[in-house]
């Protein structure tokens, strides 16, 4: 789905967007029943997978979702022709993460993030969370933490706090995303965000 100009707009200014129904039921329930049996297999035979299972990456790499990507990127500054997206990672969980405040820019530069609700989603059983606008201010890197840095000494996820805390003063307010089974949020990597 290409985005609109609206769509944009609230991604260069949240650091995220939420697409409803972007992925039908019936293509979330194969999604999951094809990463289940993946992990039955491999549970049962104890044998490394064979080449190619549990590496099926079909919803990652669906043009629905590819076109999305591609215009956040582009909404992020890129050109055109230099924002084609590249599949770095693909991870499914099974339940919430629960992983501390965090922005993903940090461990990948320039990246950013397409996370699919497999089903309806709330604060109730583990959505991410995010703070808006967040990717505006302050990313951390890795010299923040080598000696003379701001951050020399203090461990990454108190740093990312702290951060957190300063664009929360600042007027940052931080949510959990409401989705329904099928949604899709893409987010900019210099976005704080958590999982539930």
């Amino acid at each position: 789905m290409a985005l609109s100009a609206e769509q944009r707009d609230l991604y260069r200014t949240d650091g995220f967007l939420l697409m409803s129904g972007l992925f039908t039921e019936a293509e979330c329930d194969s999604f999951i029943a094809h990463v289940t049996a993946c992990k039955t297999s491999q549970l049962s035979s104890r044998a490394a997978p064979a080449e190619g299972q549990g590496t099926e990456l079909s919803m990652a790499l669906h043009p629905k979702l590819h076109l999305a990507v591609q215009g956040c990127l582009e909404a992020d500054g890129w050109s055109s022709a230099a924002a084609e997206p590249d599949l770095i990672q693909a991870m499914y969980f099974w339940q919430g993460s629960e992983q501390d405040r965090h922005q993903d820019g940090y461990y990948l530069p320039e990246c950013l993030a397409a996370w699919v609700a497999l089903e309806d989603v709330s604060s109730a059983n583990g959505t991410i969370w995010v703070q808006h606008g967040s990717h505006k201010r302050r990313l951390l890197v890795h010299r923040d933490f080598a000696h003379g840095g701001e951050f020399y000494g203090v461990e990454y996820n108190e740093a990312v706090d702290r951060v957190f805390e300063q664009n929360a003063a600042a007027g940052l307010r931080e949510e959990p995303v409401v989705a329904q089974k099928g949604d899709v949020l893409v987010f900019n990597g210099g976005l704080i965000h958590r999982g539930g």
